[in-house]
């Protein structure tokens, strides 16, 4: 369980917090992410990242405007690059090789 506490107004905000309180640990599972992401799906992360961004950033701001507020909001607390907290926050939950052409 995530304890964070802080005023949350917004889903930025919580989204900021938790890259605040997580900063740490997203740094960490990046770089874990660059160093192995070849060996883990077959094709390298900066392709991945591009083409996660490219197939899913204008459906989730079309479906899901508060999920993408909340990455926004995890990637300034934690400082942290968008691009690689959005990618990070779907890594372990699905099957990256979607982003396979």
């Amino acid at each position: 369980m995530l304890n964070v506490q802080g005023r949350v107004e917004s889903n930025f905000d919580l989204g900021f917090l938790i890259g605040k309180t997580l900063k740490t640990v997203l740094e960490k599972h990046i770089q874990y992410l660059h160093k192995n992401y070849f060996e883990l799906y077959s094709q390298s992360y900066e392709s991945a990242k591009e083409r996660a961004l490219a197939q899913y950033l204008q459906l989730l701001t079309k479906t899901f405007p508060g999920l993408l507020e909340e990455i926004r909001g995890m990637a300034e607390g934690s400082a942290l690059s968008f691009e690689d907290t959005f990618l990070n926050s779907f890594s372990d939950c699905c099957d990256l090789n979607c982003f396979n052409n």
